[in-house]
Parts: structure tokens; sequence; C-alpha cells
């Protein structure tokens, strides 16, 4: 009896090598996408492996090394030997199905290389063996969105979320395509519910934001963006969409506050960078912080020379920082401003005595000074009009100038200006008792005024 023992072992060790043996055989001949244990697995890549380089057009073990390597995120070593798949001879005796599985599972990798068109290639091939399956036609919609084609994307995924309403990527697509296309209301109906179903989706929630903002619901959209400012990937541009808003709303601090934390963000394209300093200077210049203003625009300009309107921006406020007088005339507060006004007549006529009968604010675009200026040689009244703009004076403002120094019966006009007279405001002018007086002349008795002031302090 005890001589059998060793015997049988024997036998059953050779019985189960070989069982294990034909294990492996078959389950490299059954389909490529039978599931197999990973303990399996090497072994049975091993023999794939094997049969390929005896036989480089063994269609199962090509199908199974495939799929080991897709597994695994070998991605290039997987098309390969998907792309001789699919070319190989056997494939004529499988199913039409396995075939459009591999056509789209090789778009699937092109998709993942970012390589559109030829994922676009493979997506037709599988979609044509079997139309009615469900991927390939979503795939086929959502490349069709990321070669922007957009209407048709929509028209494929609408149908697609038909079939299956909670497949959440096919849902997200179709409300993308519809932002795409400019149709903000079906945008917002679609991403709603894609961010319903996955509400860490926060491309979406950008894209809501950017509905929202469209559709001027400007509250609505500012609350996103103000939850998203702080994320790495989105949070530069919901900083600079946040400030916006806050902007436009005339909230000059919320605004900055927005501008500068996108700024602080390690990761910031540089498109969104020069738009946040050019909006930052902008509040800035609101709030008349001149110098802060002109340090984001000095930035800029050096990250990108020519940005924008940034070079006359500069030359602009360069001359309002080297002179206090012209800042207050052109950016402070209507008090303040009517206050320097109120000291320039004197300035003007600095032999004359000069008593201010009448000021008059007009909406904060200019003021009107009434005096009584006598001299040794004249006496007489002058009304003298102040306006603020940087830009243009046009005809306008002179032919209403004319009209006040009529109602009032003043002996003469004079307009003063830090902006440009237009060939209209110059030539009604000359024929008229109008004194046109232009930048040159009126920073000149800004210097007299801060002269006589110092002179006064010491």
């Amino acid at each position: 009896m005890d001589v059998f023992i060793p015997i049988f072992i024997v036998m059953v060790v050779v019985v189960s090598t070989f069982v294990i043996f034909l294990f492996f055989s078959l389950k490299l001949k059954k389909g490529s996408f039978s599931s197999v244990s990973s303990k399996n697995e090497s072994a049975l890549m091993e023999k794939a492996l094997k049969q390929i380089k005896k036989n480089p057009d063994n269609y199962e073990a090509l199908c199974f090394a495939a799929n080991v390597y897709y597994k695994k995120g070998a991605h290039d070593q997987a098309l390969e030997l998907y792309r001789r798949a699919a070319n190989s001879p056997d494939i004529a005796k499988e199913k039409k199905e396995k075939e459009a599985e591999i056509n789209k599972r090789i778009s699937e990798i092109y998709l993942k290389k970012g390589i559109i068109d030829e994922a676009y290639k493979y997506i037709i091939v599988a979609r044509s063996i079997n139309p009615d399956d469900f991927e390939s036609n979503y795939m086929f919609g959502y490349l069709e969105f990321m070669r922007r084609n957009y209407e048709k994307a929509v028209n494929i995924l609408k149908q697609v979320c038909a079939l299956h309403p909670a497949h959440i990527p096919a849902v997200r697509s179709l409300g993308h395509s519809y932002f795409r296309m400019g149709k903000n209301k079906e945008a917002l109906h679609f991403i709603k519910q894609a961010i319903e179903m996955d509400p860490k989706d926060k491309e979406s929630l950008k894209v809501l934001a950017e509905c929202y903002m469209e559709s001027f619901q400007n509250d609505q959209a500012l609350r996103i963006y103000q939850h998203l400012r702080l994320d790495p990937v989105f949070g530069p541009e919901s900083c600079l969409k946040s400030g916006i808003i806050h902007l436009s709303f005339g909230r000059n601090d919320e605004a900055i506050a927005d501008f500068e934390i996108g700024l602080k963000h390690k990761s910031i394209p540089l498109n969104v960078e020069l738009e946040i300093r050019y909006q930052l200077a902008s509040a800035y210049i609101n709030q008349n912080k001149i110098d802060k203003a002109m340090g984001e625009l000095s930035q800029l300009d050096q990250k990108s020379p020519g940005y924008k309107d940034v070079v006359s921006l500069i030359a602009k406020y360069h001359e309002f920082c080297a002179n206090r007088n012209m800042q207050i005339y052109a950016m402070e507060s209507p008090t303040d401003f009517l206050a320097l006004c109120r000291r320039i007549p004197a300035a003007y006529y600095p032999k004359a005595r000069v008593n201010i009968t009448k000021s008059i604010m007009e909406g904060g675009d200019w003021a009107d000074i009434v005096a009584d200026v006598d001299t040794p040689k004249m006496s007489e009244t002058v009304i003298f009009r102040f306006v603020r703009t940087t830009e243009g004076i046009g005809e306008f403002v002179i032919r209403d100038f004319h009209t006040c120094i009529k109602s009032i019966k003043a002996g003469k006009g004079i307009c003063m200006g830090i902006g440009v007279y237009s060939e209209g405001a110059k030539h009604f002018s000359q024929t008229r008792l109008i004194e046109l007086v232009e930048k040159p002349r009126l920073l000149a008795l800004f210097n007299l005024i801060e002269k006589k002031q110092a002179a006064t302090s010491k």
C-alpha cells in the first residue's frame, strides 16, 4: 500500500499540470473579451505573445494581449495590437459585433491620445457594423462635438439621451453642445441635469455660470463664479468673470478682491492673467488709485506690449500721477472738482479782482463759474466752463455754453478742458465771444495754483 502513495502523488501532479495547461489554452481560444483573473493573466499574456510571435495574424492572441495592455494603460502597445487584429484575416470568422468592438476600442484610444480625426474614422466603422450599439452612438455624438460640429452632435446626442436619460456623459455633452451653439435655454436644462447627476463636474458648473451670464442673469452667474474662485483649474477665469460682474454693479472693492485672488493662483493662463490685470487697473482707476493702476498697466505693457489700449492709458495716467490738480480735475469727486474750478479764474486773471458770484455743476460733466472781473482797463461778467472729459469736446458743448452766456448776459465766455476740441467746436467759437482754452494752458494754470498754494503754506 505504501508503494502506491508516491505513484498516486506523481499521477495527481501530472494530471493537474495537464488540466492547467488545457485551461490556459482554452482561455486563450475563447473570446478576447473574456474576463481573466489577475493570477492567470500574466501566464496567459506570456502565452498570447508567444502565439503572436509564431503567427502575427492570430486574432484571439492579438485581442487578448491588446486588452491586457489597454487595461494597464499601455495605450500605444494596445493600439498597435488592436489595429493588427482589425486587419487580421481571421476576423472574418468572428461575429460582426467583435469587429465593431475592436474598432470602437481603437477609436477610444485615439480619443484618449487627442487624435480626434482618427478616433472619428474608427467610430464610423464601428457604427456601420453595429448601428444600434449605444456606446458607439454616444462616442459618435461626442466626437462630432469635439470636431465642433455642434448641430450634428445635438441631433445624435438627443437620440442617445432619449434612450438613456441618466447617461451622464451624453447629457453633459448635449448641454455643452447647445451652449456652443448659443442656445442658452436648452443648454441650461441639460447642464443642470448633468450637474445634479455629477455635482463634482466643475467644468459644467463653469459653463452653467457662462450660460447665466450670457442670459443676463448675473446674480446666479456670480454665485457660481464665487464658488469656483479657489479651484486650481477654473479658479483664475472664475475670478476674472466674478470681478467683471462686480465692476458692472459698481462694486470696486469686491472686484479688486476677485482679481487679487485670481493673480495668486500658481497656474494661470497668460490671456487670463493679462485681462485680470487690465480689469484690476480699471477698478483702481475707478477708485482714483492711479499709482496702483499704473503698476498693473506697466506689468501689462511688459508682459504683452500693445495689449488693448494700455500704451495710451499709461501715457494718459502718467500725467495724472505727475499733476495732482489734473487728477482732481478729471477724476475726483464733484465737490473737489468744483473747489478746484473756483480757484482757476483768479489764476487766469492774476492782476484783476475776481469775485465769483455763481457756481453751477452740470451732471458731473462740466461746471460753470460766473465771476465779476475788474481790471484797470475793463469791468465785466465772465462765465467759465470747465469740461471734465479727457476725450473730445464737441460742438454741442460749446453751443450750450453760448446759450448760457446769452442767458446771463455775460461779456465773455471762457471754456477750459483737458480733452481735444472738435473742428466744429472751434469753428462755432470763432465768431462768438467764446475763448477755448486747451490742455497746455490749463496745465499751466494748475501749476500756478500749486505754486501759490506752496508759497502760502510756508
